[in-house]
């Protein structure tokens, strides 16, 4: 970390920023190129990130834990830039991922159930050609 003298604000190189954030340096410039983050003006011939970018970088993390993919974190980010923009599209967004994250665990549930199933009928003794769990998998209907 490098501090700036004449604003005493605490500058990263790329590798800096990766380590402290926990992602590596092809993350952060996939998300550059992606346009999910912008790139900082070069400094001497570096990049120097700032604090902001830390923070940044943990936000696109905490929102890919929940769900979010890129595309809808950089509409995110953009709308972060604008304070004054109504939430009213990622209050819509959030609604549609818990719609998706509620048919996921669903289908996690029957596909729990299924295997549950094909589990308590194999006692495990019999050879691969008389394997209930095969024979299951094969006449399952999808």
């Amino acid at each position: 970390m490098r501090i700036s003298k004449t604003q005493h604000e605490a500058f990263y190189t790329i590798g800096e920023l990766a380590e402290k954030v926990g992602v590596n340096v092809e993350t952060i410039r996939f998300y550059e190129r992606q346009k999910i983050i912008y790139q900082p003006k070069k400094d001497t011939g570096r990049r120097k990130y700032s604090a902001e970018f830390v923070e940044h970088l943990k936000f696109i993390k905490q929102a890919q834990k929940v769900g979010f993919s890129l595309t809808e974190i950089k509409e995110f980010m953009s709308l972060k830039l604008n304070p004054n923009k109504s939430c009213i599209s990622i209050k819509n967004k959030t609604s549609m991922k818990i719609d998706e994250v509620t048919d996921k665990i669903k289908n996690l549930q029957k596909m729990l159930k299924l295997l549950k199933k094909f589990e308590s009928k194999c006692d495990g003794n019999e050879s691969t050609e008389k394997c209930t769990i095969l024979d299951g998998l094969k006449e399952m209907q999808l």
